[in-house]
């Protein structure tokens, strides 16, 4: 379907869909709001992740500790860098940082970063997967500081 509802904003089950369904996306303010705001979210946690990746490189690992260094560095590339957010995510963000425009309600365009992300306004499972990943990335990022 390609039709927008009484409000402007398509229903979550269709802005969840195939990026290319529905109305011509454009990009405005908020999308423009949506991007920056997510890319200083993600910064900041990869800059923290970063910090603890690096140890090993200053403490020094046996050979089976780079082995598994290095398995675990690709199988987290592989599984959560390409199939999770280059295949997956990304292309929900961008659908969803471009649906928001001045038609747009004024509670998606202020927590653009959060609408584009999937955490409201979307399907009970992408919510779930969406609020997960967070969660998820939390985690990583306590157990990484420690």
């Amino acid at each position: 379907p390609r039709v927008m509802s009484a409000s402007g904003v398509l229903p979550p089950e269709i802005a969840d869909a195939d990026p290319f369904a529905g109305p011509p996306a454009r990009s405005s303010v908020a999308s423009l709001w949506a991007v920056t705001g997510f890319a200083v979210v993600i910064l900041g946690g990869l800059r923290q992740l970063l910090k603890g990746a690096a140890r090993p490189f200053s403490a020094g690992l046996g050979p089976l500790g780079w082995c598994g260094y290095v398995l675990t560095v690709l199988l987290f590339a592989y599984g959560k860098g390409y199939r999770g957010f280059q295949r997956r995510f990304s292309p929900l963000f961008v659908r969803r940082a471009l649906l928001l425009n001045g038609q747009s309600r004024l509670g998606h365009q202020v927590f653009a970063p959060a609408f584009a992300m999937a955490m409201f306004h979307t399907t009970r499972r992408r919510q779930a997967a969406t609020w997960g990943l967070i969660g998820g990335m939390g985690l990583v990022a306590v157990l990484a500081k420690r």
